[in-house]
């Protein structure tokens, strides 16, 4: 028969706990890890190094003309969740919103959001001043021991999916839901069952530019411990728990 345990409990009391390994995120300047880590990505990938708090890679200047993009942009089409909004829409929220899609009404769909994906990648500079999507290849390409670096086109070859979107949490709203890369296949199949057949999406990196301080919290947390195959959730912006289906 199945057993559902909760898989942090499974920890509890053990040496294993113990013996996981410390995360160390180094804090560098933006033009220093391109000097120092010529080969960040591969590193990040093969844990060899476990993340970056890079300073510096936008300006103050930059950071200003973002974060007032960013606000005047609140009473465009945006994706809500539970704490706040982002926008353009991501493809978790296109994901959800089209898993029940007929096949003719999913082909409509998509090749307007990732024309319209393009399009923002496109025009991003030229309505910002701000070339943040060059600026972000530029620096992984740097980071990748000279690997090509590109976002991937959409369904069908059509648009491409988002360079990066904005983030918006409301004041006293709570944290931005736990991540895990290799649950996200489990939960937004309409957009993985693509993805899959263009990149390799177990162990993914993310990464995040901040544009704006927070009045109080702020943190990124991690947790160390891997996802393994057999977990799971009861739902996508539950963090409470952790399950592990085992059998018996």
């Amino acid at each position: 028969m199945n057993i559902v345990k909760r898989i942090l409990n499974s920890f509890k009391n053990t040496k294993e706990i113990e013996d996981l390994e410390e995360i160390n995120f180094i804090t560098i300047d933006a033009k220093e890890i391109v000097k120092e880590h010529p080969d960040a990505l591969y590193d990040l990938y093969h844990s060899k190094k476990h993340g970056f708090l890079i300073k510096n890679f936008l300006n103050s200047e930059e950071i200003s003309i973002l974060q007032d993009f960013a606000k005047h942009n609140i009473e465009r089409e945006v994706a809500k969740t539970p704490v706040g909004y982002t926008y353009p829409m991501i493809f978790q929220e296109f994901s959800l919103r089209n898993k029940d899609l007929k096949p003719e009404e999913l082909v409509l769909n998509s090749k307007l959001y990732f024309e319209n994906n393009e399009a923002f990648n496109n025009n991003f500079h030229q309505t910002t001043k701000v070339d943040l999507y060059n600026k972000i290849n530029t620096i992984f390409e740097n980071l990748s021991g000279g690997r090509k670096v590109e976002v991937p086109k959409g369904f069908e070859n059509l648009g491409r999916y988002l360079f990066g979107n904005f983030r918006h949490l409301d004041p006293n709203g709570g944290l931005m839901t736990v991540h895990c890369g290799n649950y996200f296949g489990k939960n937004f199949e309409t957009v993985y069952k693509h993805l899959v057949q263009k990149i390799k999406v177990t162990n993914q990196m993310s990464y995040f530019v901040m544009v704006q301080k927070p009045d109080i919290g702020g943190e990124l947390s991690i947790f160390n411990l891997r996802w393994i195959d057999g977990q799971g959730k009861s739902g996508f912006s539950e963090d409470e728990e952790v399950f592990c289906q085992m059998e018996q």
